[in-house]
C-alpha cells in the first residue's frame, strides 16, 4: 500500500467516525426531551433554545479564537438559510407539531419516526443530481438495511394502520432531515468549515423561529422544573453544537448519501439509551433492527474514493 493511500484511508475512517459519533449524540435527544417534559415547552420552543444556545456558544468561541470563520459571502447566504430553516427548523418542528393534532399519537409518532429516516433516500436522489454521486450495489443494500432496521427499531411494523397525516408528516420530515446533508455539502464545496457552517445554520434557525416561539413564556415554563436551564444548556451542547460540528466535518471526506446512512445509528443509540436510563425493554424485533442498521454501516466501511477539498 502506498503511503498516500494509507493516509487517505485513515482520513476517510476519521471522517466516517465523526459522522457515527454525531448520530450517537443525536440519539440522546429523547433523554433531554423526557427530562424537560414537565416544563410544557413546545417543540418550536425547544428547537429555538437549542439553536440559540448553539449560536451563542459558537459566536463567542469564534470571536475569541477564530474570527476569520465568521466571514461569509452574502451571495452564499442561501446555503445557510437552507441548513437553518429548511432543514433544522423544518424537520425538528414538523413531526411533533402535526402529531399533536392527531388522535392516534403513538402510532403516528412511530410511523413518523421511521419515515424520518427515509432521509438517506432523499439524499441519494439529490446527490445523483447535484453532486454526480454514483450508485452501486453496496450503497443500495446499505440503504435497504438502514430503512428496514429503522422500521424494526421504531416498532412501526406492528402499527395497525398507516394514516395519511402520518405518511405526510414522516416523509416531509425525512425531506427536511435530508436537506442538511445537501446544503452542508454545498457549504463544503464553497470552502466553509464546520465551525462556520454550524454557527450560521443555528443563528439563522434561531432568528427564523424567534417571532413564533412566545419568548415571554419560556422563563415561566423553565421555572416549573428545577434545573431545567442547566438541562437546556446540556441539550444544546450534546444534541446540537458537538454533533453538527462532527457531521459537517465528516462531510468534507464523505459523500452525502453515505453520510446520511452512517448517521442512521441515531435510532439505535436512542433505543439503547432508553433501555439504560429508562428501563425500556429490548424486543427481538428492535435487536434485529439494530443489527440491520449496523450492517448498513459495515457495508459502507470500505474505502470509497471521493473527490474532496482539503480538510479544514
Amino acid at each position: 500500500m502506498q503511503p498516500s493511500s494509507f493516509w487517505a484511508k485513515l482520513s476517510g475512517k476519521k471522517h466516517a467516525g465523526a459522522i457515527l459519533l454525531a448520530g450517537i449524540l443525536w440519539g440522546t435527544i429523547g433523554l433531554f426531551v423526557r427530562a424537560l417534559s414537565q416544563t410544557g415547552l413546545s417543540s418550536l420552543q425547544l428547537v429555538f433554545l437549542r439553536s440559540a444556545i448553539t449560536a451563542v456558544a459558537l459566536f463567542f468561541y469564534l470571536l475569541l479564537f477564530c474570527r476569520q470563520a465568521l466571514r461569509i459571502a452574502w451571495r452564499d447566504l442561501w446555503i445557510f438559510m437552507g441548513t437553518g430553516i429548511l432543514s433544522i427548523l423544518f424537520f425538528s418542528v414538523l413531526p411533533l407539531g402535526m402529531a399533536s393534532l392527531l388522535t392516534q399519537i403513538s402510532i403516528v409518532l412511530s410511523i413518523a419516526a421511521v419515515l424520518l429516516y427515509t432521509a438517506p433516500v432523499f439524499v441519494m436522489l439529490f446527490s445523483l443530481g447535484f453532486f454526480q454521486e454514483k450508485l452501486n450495489v453496496r450503497k443500495i443494500l446499505a440503504l435497504l438495511c438502514c430503512l428496514m432496521g429503522c422500521a424494526l427499531v421504531s416498532g412501526v411494523l406492528g402499527a395497525s394502520r398507516l394514516t395519511l397525516p402520518a405518511l405526510i408528516t414522516g416523509l416531509l420530515s425525512g425531506l427536511g432531515y435530508s436537506l442538511y446533508s445537501v446544503f452542508g455539502k454545498f457549504a463544503v464545496q464553497k470552502g466553509y468549515g464546520a465551525l462556520t457552517t454550524t454557527f450560521y445554520t443555528f443563528l439563522i434557525s434561531a432568528i427564523a423561529a424567534l417571532p413564533f416561539v412566545g419568548l415571554g413564556e419560556i422563563p415561566q415554563k423553565l421555572a416549573l422544573q428545577g434545573g431545567s436551564p442547566f438541562l437546556i444548556v446540556l441539550m444544546g451542547l450534546f444534541t446540537s453544537v458537538i454533533p453538527y460540528l462532527l457531521y459537517t466535518y465528516g462531510l468534507w471526506a464523505t459523500a452525502p448519501a453515505k453520510a446520511s446512512i452512517l448517521a442512521s445509528v441515531e435510532p439505535v443509540a436512542a433505543m439503547l439509551f432508553g433501555s439504560i436510563f429508562f428501563g425500556e425493554k429490548l424486543t427481538l424485533s428492535s435487536l434485529a433492527g439494530m443489527a440491520l442498521v449496523l450492517a448498513a454501516v459495515a457495508l459502507l466501511s470500505p474505502k470509497e474514493k471521493t473527490a474532496r477539498p482539503a480538510s479544514p
